[in-house]
């Protein structure tokens, strides 16, 4: 049920308009004549609308972006708001420019009605990723701290103006605090340049619906099944993503154990042992297509990380060995629902004090019997870890 909000504005961005005096221009342009072995930006910019007008416009770009709560009210601006970023410097700059206005700051801990801190969401926009990236920074308000934003597309128009489509969801009942955003949306070099016009436009869908205490219950307790735990143990954007010899440890409750004698003989002389070093599990190829359609809807011949189990032609089967299940169990800390799809913070139970907390943002779509698809999954590493020893970053929609 979506309402068009002829919400409308145009945004000009010329270099860097965030009160960047000729000096910083000239340096920002330095800095961007470093791309391709020091060609100067004005070749540059000539060389892309060159390219441009070689293709036939609208056209729409691929993009990610990550949406960050910056609470900072201030009734001298009227939002929405967008400036673009070329370099680190000139993030570091909109960052001491601005981090009086907003609130800029690291979160040890997010809750529901949060987000990681833009500190946190800028780490990993360093000099090597501006060399193939720029970045839209989409300032939004709203007058409930309870709705939520979704990109909803990228292009570039008739016009040549680069317009930015976003989707603002509205529960039914909503807090009564104003909230401010930042949208970071992560863009192609070569997509944008500094002298680009923006459109900010905006349609409402209110069929935002925050999880019942029941809700979360029954989505923790399906997602601490046998079947379904290695579905948390890798990050994916999509099912064809999904790391299947996670799922499968320990045989995700459809694995056959007991096998013919010659059944495991040929298994051992297939992986060159002469004995079988933990429990042996088995898992036919019909057993596998039939599980990954009832969990994704898709089918495995897509998958991009197969199985890395041995199989046995004449079998028509897979096989591994292991010592443990390395079974989870986990907690639903909170979720929203928009129509079929659930969008969900879940906790990993840990078994130990010193673990450090695992926190997943986990996408799934819920089938007309009450049972889910996954779809996606991701580990927030931006709250209090290491980057380089997590899984990969990976957007959610």
């Amino acid at each position: 049920m979506k309402k068009a909000c002829n919400l409308f504005m145009t945004i000009m961005i010329l270099g860097m308009t965030l009160a960047l005096t000729a000096c910083t221009q000239e340096k920002a342009a330095a800095e961007d004549s470093t791309k391709g072995g020091k060609e100067n930006s004005q070749n540059d910019h000539a060389q892309s609308t060159q390219n441009e007008s070689e293709v036939s416009l609208p056209v729409s770009y691929d993009y990610k972006a990550q949406y960050i709560r910056t609470n900072g009210y201030h009734s001298d601006v009227t939002y929405p708001l967008a400036f673009l970023i070329d370099s680190r410097a000139a993030l570091e700059k909109y960052y001491t420019d601005n981090v009086e206005r907003y609130d800029f700051a690291h979160k040890d801990t997010v809750y529901s009605d949060t987000t990681i801190g833009f500190e946190d969401a800028i780490q990993k926009y360093d000099d090597k990723w501006f060399e193939t990236h720029r970045l839209i920074l989409a300032v939004l308000e709203e007058g409930s701290g309870s709705n939520r934003h979704k990109v909803a597309n990228v292009s570039r128009t008739a016009e040549n103006d680069i317009a930015i489509e976003i989707t603002r969801y509205l529960p039914e009942i909503g807090t009564a605090d104003m909230a401010e955003w930042h949208v970071l949306i992560e863009m192609d070099r070569d997509d944008l340049q500094m002298t680009d016009q923006f459109q900010v436009t905006f349609t409402e869908d209110d069929r935002l619906v925050w999880l019942t205490s029941e809700e979360c219950e029954k989505i923790q307790n399906m997602l601490s099944s046998i079947e379904n735990y290695g579905f948390l143990h890798s990050s994916y954007t999509s099912p064809e993503n999904i790391k299947w010899s996670e799922v499968f440890y320990g045989g995700a409750g459809i694995a056959t154990q007991e096998l013919p004698e010659q059944e495991k003989q040929d298994y051992l002389e297939a992986v060159g042992s002469s004995y079988s070093y933990g429990d042996l599990f088995k898992i036919t190829s019909k057993q596998l297509e039939e599980f990954v359609k009832e969990k994704t809807n898709s089918s495995y011949q897509d998958a991009l990380r197969p199985l890395e189990w041995t199989y046995l032609e004449p079998y028509d089967a897979y096989y591994a060995t292991y010592w443990d299940t390395n079974i989870d169990s986990y907690q639903c800390l909170t979720g929203i629902r928009i129509g079929d799809t659930l969008k969900l913070r879940v906790k990993k139970n840990m078994i130990n004090d010193w673990e450090p907390e695992e926190i997943y943002e986990l996408v799934l779509q819920e089938k007309p019997d009450g049972s889910y698809h996954f779809v996606s999954n991701r580990l927030l590493w931006e709250e209090g870890r290491i980057a380089e020893q997590s899984f990969f970053n990976v957007e959610l929609s």
